[in-house]
């Protein structure tokens, strides 16, 4: 609703294969178009997350294990992301693994628009998980409730007394990871829907159309990756978003192109009509002309015969 108010839809459209307005040769339309996806959270997805200590000092790494196939996304910076949001810690702290089947667990795979919503959901109970076993761990140490601690660049901490910390390399058994695990299995009831519409000018005569703006709207809750969101969003504009604007300019081009040919059809048929005329006249004239040529002919041919014996005499006497 927001988006159809900001774009002026209701003052804009006028009906299926009606323009807006038309100005002179240029005619003016609006189109509507919906990407509706139901199966943004179909099949499924596992994720482990492990805490790395540093050999020295009290740094560690936070490892992602799950198979993610940069194909351009950004979804294995977006995972980095989750684990670190949900840990506290740096994302230049996060490793995701290199995408393979042999030392990941099982990801369906991009596609879908399921990236951010599985593996984000995947990413984010490990991650969770880990963390649980790591304040359950920190709660003994400092004898309170898991509720009462938080952490914080691998520290765990006392949230009423931050001075009260200590590295979670301390927490458990030497050179052991701290491992958690998570998972999505598929659902169905969490479709995705993105609105677009746009307004274009349509060249009359020539059919050449020009988008004059363009407007998207869609419900897509807090945003992870800005840049992500808006590739996201432009990668919808190519598959279904220009539907009845394409439809209403290729209808004005059919109609430019129909006025062009029925044009050039009516001079294509006066040009055989003056020819086969003047083709007419041509061959009339072309035949009184070797009439002309023929008689002229004869004519010079009887001036050149010689003289007999006896028009000679006549002559002399």
């Amino acid at each position: 609703a927001l988006a159809a108010e900001k774009f002026g839809w209701k003052e804009a459209w006028k009906g299926w294969l009606k323009p807006t307005r038309v100005e002179g040769r240029k005619a003016y339309g609006v189109g509507a178009g919906v990407i509706g996806n139901a199966d943004v959270c179909e099949d499924n997805t596992q994720c482990i997350v492990r805490i790395q200590h540093d050999v020295k000092g009290r740094g560690a790494t936070l490892i992602v294990q799950t198979d993610i196939t940069e194909s351009g996304m950004g979804q294995r910076a977006a995972a980095a992301k989750f684990a670190a949001e949900v840990m506290n810690v740096p994302i230049e702290k996060v490793y995701v693994m290199e995408p393979d089947s042999l030392n990941n667990v099982v990801n369906f795979g991009l596609c879908g628009s399921r990236g951010t919503v599985t593996v984000g959901k995947a990413v984010s109970k490990a991650a969770a998980d880990a963390k649980r076993k790591v304040l359950e761990m920190g709660a003994l140490h400092f004898h309170c409730s898991p509720e009462q601690l938080e952490t914080k660049d691998f520290q765990v901490f006392v949230r009423d007394n931050p001075q009260k910390s200590i590295p979670i390399k301390k927490l458990g058994p030497k050179d052991l990871n701290v491992i958690g695990y998570g998972q999505h299995v598929e659902q169905f009831d969490i479709p995705s829907c993105c609105l677009f519409l746009t307004e274009v000018e349509v060249d009359l005569d020539t059919g050449a159309v020009r988008v004059l703006r363009f407007t998207q709207g869609t419900d897509i809750g807090q945003i992870v990756d800005n840049r992500m969101v808006r590739m996201q969003l432009q990668g919808g504009v190519g598959s279904a978003s220009l539907d009845t604007a394409t439809m209403e300019a290729n209808n004005y081009r059919m109609q430019a192109m129909r006025y062009t040919d029925d044009m050039l059809g009516n001079l294509q048929n006066l040009i055989h009509k003056t020819m086969d005329s003047h083709m007419a006249k041509y061959e009339n004239m072309m035949g009184s002309l070797r009439n002309f040529s023929d008689i002229l002919a004869n004519n010079r041919a009887e001036l050149a015969s010689p003289l007999n014996e006896a028009e000679l005499t006549d002559l002399e006497e």
